[in-house]
């Protein structure tokens, strides 16, 4: 069954790529796989000296410290493998948004600065259907359009929700044990400052950095997704001020605000927390807070 969730978000994704230009859903397809490859040269690099400072300083000769290692590696490379699947994803959807505004914004040809609008004047806003004495031709037009805009902006809420019901629990299940690991690496290093040991401090302050990367990894990820979904709103409102609307024109518009009001994007572990910068900052915190506790109480 969960395997269906995630056949359903690659289908939504194709369903939404039919309705981009082909040029630009290859230069979509080409970033995606760039990122990709770089990332796992990146987790491969980062797995292969884990297991080199695994099996080197905890090996014994003893089945059962093989057994063992084998599994805390094995271990390490599904969470690795499944945070990288989960950004890559959010990614794909993040660009996908960024074309759903683009879209928007060339649909009503505002000019702007980076994309985002800073001031309206009517002598630097064209609008294709400025004139309020519109053909019936084109005002269908135009309402078919909005439409498609939020049939568009359906499909990657879909996507949105079958993303977190398929990696909300494994991501909580990771976060928790990759916090604890976190926690007890950076305390093996900071424990063996006072003794000197200089390769279990390396270590220690390896691993700790390794977990520390892949919270900044899923949360930047989840924030800019998020952040780049929720400029819609803030785009159709500059729109539903520009003069010359048709009445029609104006309720497609309202109705597409209301739809991303009620629709807002977000990514949670299970539900249990959101995933942004902010639960960044109380990982971190959280885990520093635990070290000063451990160390104050030997």
């Amino acid at each position: 069954m969960r395997s269906g969730y995630l056949r359903n978000v690659f289908k939504k994704c194709l369903q939404i790529d039919a309705r981009i230009d082909i040029k630009q859903r290859n230069q979509m397809y080409i970033r995606t796989r760039s990122r990709l490859v770089r990332d796992m040269i990146t987790a491969c690099l980062i797995l292969l000296v884990v297991y080199v400072l695994n099996y080197h300083y905890n090996m014994d000769g003893k089945m059962e410290t093989i057994l063992s290692r084998t599994v805390d590696n094995f271990c390490m490379t599904f969470g690795g493998l499944l945070t990288l699947q989960f950004t890559t994803l959010v990614l794909a959807l993040q660009q996908r948004y960024q074309h759903f505004n683009e879209e928007i914004l060339r649909y009503f040809k505002l000019k702007s600065s980076d994309n985002l609008p800073r001031y309206l004047e009517n002598s630097e806003v064209t609008f294709i259907n400025r004139n309020k004495y519109l053909t019936t031709g084109a005002e269908i037009d135009e309402i078919h359009k909005l439409r498609s805009i939020r049939l568009m902006h359906f499909e990657l809420y879909d996507c949105v929700v079958l993303i977190n019901d398929y990696y909300g629990l494994p991501i909580l299940l990771f976060i928790i044990s990759s916090t604890i690991s976190c926690v007890a690496c950076l305390y093996y290093a900071v424990y063996f400052i006072d003794l000197n040991y200089v390769i279990f401090i390396f270590s220690g302050i390896f691993f700790t950095t390794s977990y520390v990367m892949v919270f900044v990894l899923i949360t930047t990820c989840c924030h800019q997704t998020a952040q780049e979904a929720n400029k819609t709103a803030m785009y159709v409102q500059r729109i539903k001020a520009l003069p010359g609307l048709q009445c029609r024109t104006v309720l497609e518009l309202q109705n597409l605000s209301e739809q991303l009001r009620e629709m807002r994007i977000e990514f949670s572990a299970w539900g249990f927390f959101r995933l942004d910068l902010s639960f960044l900052s109380t990982i971190i915190g959280g885990v520093i807070t635990y070290i000063l506790v451990m160390i104050q109480l030997n």
